[in-house]
């Protein structure tokens, strides 16, 4: 169920081309909202504003915002407002952009024959947070242009993503394509196997990440999580004769043992979903952790179905430092939990 409330804009305390972060108050309790003005145009200070408060009310997040449904100033953007592929369709929320592959995009004819990746590197990742140190790496090691391929499994508007701003803005990321419903890359795309196309064909890049937007859903059960599909996109790389290269979720700080060594999400997605072979990075660890991850891989017999490579990955703090990343994933940073980015620092040996 949705919960709706209004209130009087008191401030904006950040703004660039696609949000506003507002103090709205509501009935005297001055809180957070985001306004994506590419949909809802820009809001001004003393505004009444409509927001969909159901995230917080129900304690689950979303960066501990509301966000801003109607205003009573509404006016129609300009960025969606060509294109006939609907993001959000059949809600109240639908609207059209330009996607391309179809018939009126620039693009159309690159999907109108047999493509292929030509062996172009694809890094497979789970979280949103693993995008940042496995950017680094790859431009570390010398990829000189890099796109990031947002999935629709999580957040929607890339706009959202202060890592992808930061990034870009190092120049550690040159293009975005999203991908479904996820919307406000460079390039929109209908799918996964076209998304992979736009990387290689239209940008042009050296590689690709993908990987889903800001948060993840998580139901404590062995499928149910937002992320299964990352065996599929194994398969649609591998499909594409792209390389597909999988980056694990690894912990030992995560209080949840479903998610300590390798996380059961990458074991699931490795063991369930992907029918085709990846290269598996893993990061060379303590002898007490290699242990417990080793004995995950056998138990899961996953050792004969994807290529693993234990590579050192101790060079990621000095990277992170190199660029003034400072990452973190669950609230945890390189120090509280390194083996989950050492993972990203195995990436330097592909």
């Amino acid at each position: 169920m949705m919960t709706l409330e209004y209130g009087i804009v008191a401030d904006i305390t950040q703004e660039d081309d696609t949000i506003q972060i507002l103090h709205v108050d509501l009935n005297g309790s001055v809180e957070k909202a985001i306004n994506y003005k590419d949909i809802y145009g820009r809001i001004e200070i003393g505004q009444k504003v409509y927001l969909n408060t159901t995230a917080v009310r129900l304690k689950l997040g979303s960066g501990g915002f509301h966000f801003v449904l109607w205003h009573d100033a509404m006016h129609v953007g300009g960025i969606h407002d060509s294109g006939h592929i609907i993001r959000l369709p059949y809600t109240p929320w639908q609207f059209g952009c330009l996607s391309v592959e179809e018939d009126d995009s620039a693009y159309h004819s690159a999907f109108t024959r047999e493509c292929t990746l030509d062996d172009m590197p694809v890094i497979i990742c789970e979280l949103h947070s693993m995008l940042a140190p496995a950017a680094a790496v790859l431009k570390y090691i010398g990829f000189d242009t890099l796109a990031y391929i947002m999935t629709d499994r999580a957040c929607l508007p890339i706009a959202f993503s202060d890592t992808v701003k930061e990034l870009r803005h190092k120049g550690l990321l040159d293009y975005t394509i999203t991908v479904g419903n996820a919307f406000g890359g460079d390039y929109e795309a209908v799918n996964l196997y076209t998304a992979l196309i736009t990387a290689h064909s239209i940008a042009g890049v050296d590689a690709a990440i993908v990987a889903i937007g800001p948060g993840i859903i998580g139901t404590g059960t062995m499928y149910g999580f937002s992320t299964l599909e990352q065996g599929h996109y194994i398969d649609d790389v591998n499909a594409l004769r792209g390389r597909a290269i999988f980056m694990p979720r690894i912990s030992f700080a995560d209080p949840r043992s479903r998610h300590i060594g390798i996380s059961h999400h990458s074991l699931t997605a490795l063991s369930l979903t992907a029918h085709t072979q990846a290269e598996v990075y893993m990061p060379i660890l303590p002898k007490e952790q290699m242990r417990i991850v080793i004995s995950q891989i056998e138990s899961s017999n996953l050792f004969n179905r994807h290529r693993w490579r234990f590579r050192d990955g101790n060079c990621i703090g000095a990277i992170m430092d190199r660029y003034g990343l400072h990452v973190t994933t669950m609230g945890r940073s390189y120090n509280d939990d390194p083996a989950f980015f050492k993972a990203a620092g195995a990436l330097k040996n592909i």
